[in-house]
């Protein structure tokens, strides 16, 4: 370990130290930011790469893991996009997606308070595993939205395994 990155991982608050420990001892690659707030580092899923980062608050009682979507979503989209952010919402417990309406970057967000500023192993692994298990489930979701031209609702209801509503024709006219 460099002597710069050191001297940053001993300006680290609690919270974030005990992250940056879980990270080592599970072999997971990550860098210390110019920032002793925060560490950056990334994720290979079943579907994509994200980029992510660990923050933890000026206070140090809250640590922030927040996972970038590896796809922007054009300006023309935002709105079908942010109809599914709050649906994807509505579901989850755990965490939030956020879309950026200016720049269409999407962001998944899981955050744990320590009124302590100390947290146990266990719930630093739900953090992390919560929030890249959420957004890699509903990467096909995003991607059918941003990419595909699906609605949202349709969007979801395959994801669920529910058959989307069939379009009936009716049998007769009504004059």
């Amino acid at each position: 370990m460099s002597e710069g990155l050191w001297l940053t991982i001993l300006t680290m608050n609690q919270l974030l130290q005990q992250c940056a420990d879980f990270l080592t001892e599970n072999e997971w690659h990550f860098e210390c930011a110019p920032d002793p707030c925060r560490l950056n580092t990334s994720f290979e899923g079943e579907h994509a790469r994200w980029q992510v980062v660990v923050v933890c608050d000026e206070d140090g009682d809250s640590l922030k893991f927040v996972s970038k979507f590896p796809s922007k979503v054009k300006r023309a989209l935002i709105p079908k996009a942010s109809e599914l952010v709050l649906r994807i919402n509505n579901q989850i417990k755990f965490g939030s997606l956020h879309l950026d309406l200016d720049d269409g970057n999407i962001f998944f967000v899981t955050e744990l308070f320590a009124a302590d500023k100390s947290a146990d192993t266990e719930d630093i692994k739900h953090l992390i595993a919560s929030n890249l298990c959420i957004l890699d489930r509903h990467y096909d979701t995003l991607m059918k939205v941003i990419h595909g031209g699906m609605s949202p609702k349709r969007a979801l209801a395959l994801a669920e395994g529910k058959k989307a509503e069939p379009k009936h024709q009716s049998r007769f006219n009504m004059n």
